[in-house]
């Protein structure tokens, strides 16, 4: 999959192999086939009967997956986003509703994963991210650029491993017994998805800014567009809104508060928009820093953000 995901926007010739969405489409359906089959085999009845079910649904999600990858371009788009509602929405609704959600045996290893995950995926993005830069790292606004994009990933880091992450495992080693498993498949399993996507489509409008200011005559670098602007600023939003999702679902509730300081890269769009592609990664870290320091600075270190739910 990993090979073949570059190449998923972009079909070829019959003549030469397979094309990169179906390609992708056959890795994924092959490699979700071997895992159910080894968690059938390796489980107990109660769980291998929830497997069967949850089986149904993934079968079902394949055909939009397959298809979508056939007729490419919009239809690709639609029908992709069709099967990732059908895969998800059997888990939660047929699986968890009905039978209880998966079975979560070691929290603490769970939850580390879980976690490991979202490091990764926050490491090795911004790291593919740079690579393309090449050579012209040695450039000072190219330098400066790198510097603010690791002070921007670490910020997103410091909001949710310092704050969110502690009281979601908190609430998954209290609960037990289906609570604990609900908690999993919710705040975890569910809640990590935003996180995921919002580090890549952040990391996408970071290429963009590094691949400006490369390219530019003027320190700064030429504003960024309109599809390089949204993937940086919403990127960094949808992130903001999947720590509260996955802070809500781990039960300690959120505020009105809490979206509105979610929302503000929104917010600072045509701002972003407006101002050279150096200033404007500028613009988001310095937000993200005053985000994580400056409730440290207020009386007890308590942040509103992340503080237990009353």
């Amino acid at each position: 999959m990993g090979g073949a995901a570059p190449g998923s926007a972009r079909p070829r010739p019959l003549s030469a192999g397979l094309d990169g969405p179906l390609l992708l489409a056959l890795s994924y359906v092959l490699l979700r086939a071997v895992h159910l089959a080894l968690y059938h085999w390796a489980g107990e009845p109660a769980l291998r009967r929830r497997i069967r079910r949850f089986a149904v649904a993934s079968v079902l999600a394949w055909f939009p997956l397959l298809v979508g990858a056939a007729l490419g371009g919009w239809a690709q788009t639609w029908l992709w986003a069709l099967a990732f509602l059908v895969e998800i929405g059997g888990q939660r609704g047929v699986v968890q509703n009905r039978l209880g959600g998966w079975p979560v045996r070691s929290p603490e290893y769970f939850a580390e994963r879980h976690g490991l995950v979202l490091i990764i995926a926050l490491g090795e993005s911004f790291l593919a991210a740079g690579v393309g830069v090449g050579t012209m790292v040695t450039k000072l606004p190219v330098l400066a650029g790198a510097v603010i994009g690791f002070i921007l990933i670490a910020c997103l880091w410091a909001v949710h491993f310092d704050r969110v992450s502690p009281l979601a495992e908190q609430a998954l080693l209290r609960a037990d017994g289906e609570r604990r498993d609900r908690i999993g498949a919710d705040a975890y399993s569910l809640g990590h998805l935003p996180l995921i996507a919002g580090v890549l489509y952040t990391a996408l409008g970071f290429e963009d800014v590094l691949a400006l200011i490369s390219a530019a005559d003027t320190p700064g670098g030429e504003p960024l567009g309109w599809p390089g602007v949204v993937a940086l600023y919403g990127g960094t939003a949808l992130y903001l809104l999947g720590t509260l999702l996955v802070r809500y679902l781990s039960g300690w509730g959120t505020r009105a508060g809490h979206l509105v300081v979610a929302v503000v890269p929104l917010l600072l769009l045509p701002v972003g928009r407006a101002l050279p592609a150096l200033l404007a990664i500028g613009l988001l870290a310095t937000y993200l820093v005053g985000l994580v320091l400056l409730p440290r600075l207020t009386p007890g270190g308590r942040q509103p953000w992340a503080s237990a739910a009353r």
